[in-house]
């Protein structure tokens, strides 16, 4: 007698490692062609000089992220919402119960999620241009720290997976929300004039400022000080405490870039 043949089921969150990629190429040649149409339109119409070499594919690659992380952010805002208003107090670590009533369903979509987000840096990583050590820096403890978040590695008991798993909300919700800076950073390198770079330099480093070094560390902080009594190992706080320092150099670095900018 033959036996059957074992069936293992694919995690679906897979499919985002490859999706991402794609999706990103063909925004970029979408908004490409967007440029070239915005170029000709500006030549012909004679508004002013043309667009410095270089500004228009820094403008595409802005655009392109923007849209990306706008898709992100939609996808995390549903695990956002439910962990504000079921989680964000002194409770006990519970699962999930948002955006389904199943809290394994609802786990399962923050692996979605997850996945969303390390197909998107893996793909920055391979694409962008001169990336510099502290933006590396980031992309790398962010992809580690979502694996670690997936809870693919069983390094944490249930009781901290969960408080883990809340940290993690809050972390890629403020992360996909860089749309917020980068759509200035688009209008930034589409002027030509000096006083409206200015204006959108200062609009980028107003979001950074806002949301990179207040808002995020708050939101993050202020949870895992909720939520101290119920922890059960210092691993998830200190594994955290790494990912946002790595988060907060990038953020400052970049700061630093657009006071000198604005």
């Amino acid at each position: 007698l033959v036996a059957e043949p074992e069936v293992h089921p694919m995690d679906p969150s897979l499919l985002a490692y490859v999706l991402m990629p794609v999706l990103m190429k063909a925004l970029t040649d979408l908004n490409a062609k967007g440029m070239r149409w915005y170029e000709a339109r500006r030549a012909r119409c004679a508004h002013g000089p043309a667009l410095p070499p270089g500004k228009a594919d820094k403008a595409v690659a802005h655009s392109t992220r923007a849209c990306v992380y706008f898709l992100v952010w939609l996808t995390t805002l549903p695990l956002f919402v439910g962990l504000m208003r079921d989680h964000y107090n002194l409770s006990a670590p519970m699962p999930l119960t948002f955006p389904f009533r199943d809290g394994a369903a609802n786990l399962r979509y923050y692996r979605y999620v997850g996945s969303l987000f390390t197909g998107l840096y893996v793909t920055e990583l391979i694409t962008m241009r001169r990336l510099g050590c502290i933006t590396w820096l980031h992309h790398l403890a962010t992809i580690l720290g979502i694996c670690m978040f997936s809870g693919a590695v069983p390094w944490l008991n249930a009781n901290d997976h969960s408080l883990f798993v809340g940290s993690a909300i809050l972390l890629m919700f403020a992360h996909a929300g860089n749309v917020g800076f980068l759509l200035p950073m688009v209008g930034y390198h589409l002027s030509v004039d000096v006083r409206r770079q200015r204006a959108f330099a200062r609009a980028a480093l107003a979001y950074g400022v806002v949301v990179w070094l207040v808002l995020r560390p708050a939101l993050c902080w202020t949870w895992i000080y909720l939520k101290l009594g119920h922890y059960q190992s210092w691993a998830p706080i200190v594994v955290t405490l790494a990912v946002d320092v790595a988060t907060s150099c990038d953020s400052v670095h970049i700061v630093l870039t657009l006071v000198g900018i604005g």
